[in-house]
Parts: C-alpha cells; structure tokens; sequence
C-alpha cells in the first residue's frame, strides 16, 4: 500500500505547468486504483457487502485525502486539520483503504481489524487513526459536522469540516435541519458531498429524482452548489476548489457516480449486489484493476 507522509497538497495544487500536471493526475490516479484494490480485498476477506457501493467512493477519497484536506498521518494532534465525517455508513471499506493509502494505517493493520471480525464496512469507528467520528445513522454526521465548523468559527481557526453524506441521508428531517442551521450561521468552512448514483438519486422514501433536483433543494436552502463527474479527477479537485473562494455561505459538492466504478461486471446500479462478493468475483475484480 503505497503510504504519503506529507502534510497534503494544498488548495491550488492543480495550477500547475503541462509536466508536472500530468505528473500530479498520474499520481491521482494510481492512488485511486491502489485503493480500489485494497477496497475490493478487504471486502472480500472480511466477506462484506456493499462493495459496488464504496468503489462509486473512491475517486471522491481520493481527491479529498491526496488533493484537498490538510491532514497529516503523522501528527494526529495537529489543531490545524481539516476534519472529515463519513456519514455514509457502506462507503467505510473504500475510507479505510483511503486511510491506508494515506498513511494512517499500515497494510498488517487493516488486515488484522479484519481478522479481528471488525469488518470494513457498515460503519467507520472513531478508535481508528484518521476516523473524527463513528457514524451510521442518518443525518448525524451534517449535525455534528455543523457543530464542528461552527466551533472553529465562533474560534476563529481556519481549519474545515468536510461531511460525505449519502441520498438517503438528503431524504431524512435529521440532516435539512442542521443544513438549514447551516445557512443561517454562514458557515462558509463546511463542505457537505453527496455522491448521487447517475443518473438519478434516491428520496427518503425510496423513489428517484433527478440530481437537478438534489441541487436545488440544497440551493434553496441557501448553500453554494457545485455539481460534478465523481470520477472525474481533474474536474472533481477543480469543483474542490472552487469552495476555497467561497464566503458566507456553507458549499456541497454533488458528485454524480457510477456504483461498482472501475469494476467492469459491477458497474451497474441496478445488478450490483449489495451482498459480499465471491471469492470468484473478488478474483476478477482484483484481476481487472491489476
């Protein structure tokens, strides 16, 4: 697992010249298949399910930990980092993968929560290095992630909270509130991300609306919308960007994604399973990203 001890890239890193742009995407991208693969083996060694769901994830991760969040593996208690709330309790394989390949955790030590029976999936635990909070149920992780921004602006420290949210978490009471509390307190140092299935999104109540529609809810409630491709590298850290210029009021990114992303007989969000995968498909999975 490829491990980058840095503090992170900061915002604007993507101004670059023609070299050293391509060099820097390149890097991106072998980042973002180190993680698919090491998503799809501890799915398929803990045998949980989920995984076409946390690989519609991983380009966004990506983005975020080797682009966009001022983090550091090697100073936990750095008072200055951006924090990062995965509300999104199926995407948890791919951000322990993420963590992995960002330096928090050490390969043995991924494989040893999974031999422990503590599966990669299904929630994230705040015991873990580089985990800010364990979430799961809906809506919590905004309100809690409005909490923290409003906290590091009622201080007047620089760092920002960043919340991926799932469409079932825009359908729930649980987290408009705390999005409408949001726009009041003009917390313009919190990011929200909801990555939307293309080509539509999930309501709470299980029917389909187009993302058009997810972006205008979020624009009615007085936050600054930018839509994007979730696979996308370069057009997925310019949206990133874009939040960096944003005064008085908080941002969400909507990402359209493809569930089973990079993985040729998953990339269906119909047929997808939600169940583990076969030691035979996990094979191939691993095979095709090779």
């Amino acid at each position: 697992m490829t491990a980058n001890h840095d503090d992170g890239p900061k915002p604007g890193t993507l101004a670059l010249d023609a070299a050293d742009f391509r060099h820097r995407l390149d890097f991106l991208r072998a980042q973002a298949t180190a993680i698919r693969r090491w998503t799809v083996a501890l799915s398929g060694a803990a045998e949980v399910g989920h995984v076409g769901t946390a690989l519609s994830s991983v380009d966004l991760l990506t983005g975020l930990y080797f682009h966009q969040l001022r983090v550091n593996p090697l100073l936990s208690d750095w008072a200055e980092r951006d924090r990062f709330i995965l509300a999104h309790a199926p995407l948890a394989a791919a951000l322990y993968a993420t963590l992995g390949a960002r330096g928090f955790l050490r390969s043995d030590a991924l494989w040893a929560r999974v031999k422990a029976g503590h599966a990669p999936a299904g929630r994230t635990l705040a015991a873990a290095p580089g985990v800010d909070l364990c979430t799961g149920s809906l809506g919590y992780g905004l309100a809690v992630g409005a909490g923290l921004a409003l906290s590091a602006q009622r201080h007047g420290v620089d760092w920002r909270t960043i919340v991926m949210l799932s469409d079932a978490d825009c359908g729930d009471s649980t987290a408009w509130n705390p999005a409408r509390a949001a726009a009041h307190l003009k917390l313009d140092n919190l990011i929200a991300i909801v990555s939307t299935h293309a080509p539509r999104a999930t309501k709470g109540d299980g029917s389909t609306r187009s993302v058009g529609a997810v972006a205008a809810d979020w624009d009615h409630l007085g936050w600054h919308v930018v839509e994007t491709d979730g696979h996308d590298l370069v057009a997925l850290c310019g949206a990133l960007e874009q939040f960096v210029h944003v005064t008085g009021k908080p941002g969400v990114l909507i990402a359209r994604t493809v569930i089973g992303k990079g993985i040729s007989f998953l990339e269906d969000a119909v047929s997808c399973p939600d169940r583990p995968l076969s030691a035979d498909e996990t094979r191939a999975a691993l095979e095709e990203l090779a």
